[in-house]
């Protein structure tokens, strides 16, 4: 993400969430600045991490990061939903498709005709499996420039 893109979400939601802003805890010590709430929340989002990751550098705790996700995610939708989080209008779809014929992909909103029939049902649209059914599969396969023994041997006949 780009550093000025960070920055305005990160203004936004300061400015809409007080949740966010530095405190001054019980010992009168500050806590964590609101840089580094929303750096360990985008951190989460990005990577996949979870929450009781942030325990390891920022000594925040499973549950306060559950709440501070709370947060971030509904100051998110208060500030950006209306802009950012609304289904497209016609004029936005057509923008990305002109965008997308200049960068060499003609036609890129249109599916191509797939005809096809199962169990006695004919389709014409196209039929995609996805959500991780299939199992991770390795492709590439190193060659043994030396085979060393039969079972290497037969390996490497095989592939």
């Amino acid at each position: 993400m780009r550093h000025n893109l960070f920055m305005r979400i990160l203004n936004a939601i300061e400015e809409h969430n007080l949740y966010f802003v530095q405190k001054l805890n019980a010992c009168q010590l500050r806590g964590l600045s609101s840089l580094q709430k929303i750096t360990s929340l985008t951190r989460m989002l990005a990577y996949g991490m979870s929450t009781d990751a942030t325990d390891e550098y920022l000594h925040l705790g499973e549950s306060t990061t559950i709440d501070y996700f709370n947060h971030f995610c509904q100051s998110i939708i208060k500030k950006f939903g209306d802009v950012y989080l609304r289904s497209p209008t016609i004029d936005d779809v057509s923008k990305l498709l002109v965008i997308g014929e200049a960068r060499g992909f003609p036609e890129m909103g249109r599916a191509s005709p797939a005809n096809y029939s199962i169990n006695g049902h004919a389709y014409n649209v196209g039929y995609y499996l996805t959500d991780n059914i299939y199992p991770p599969w390795a492709i590439l396969v190193q060659i043994i420039s030396s085979p060393q023994g039969a079972k290497k041997l037969h390996f490497l006949m095989m592939q």
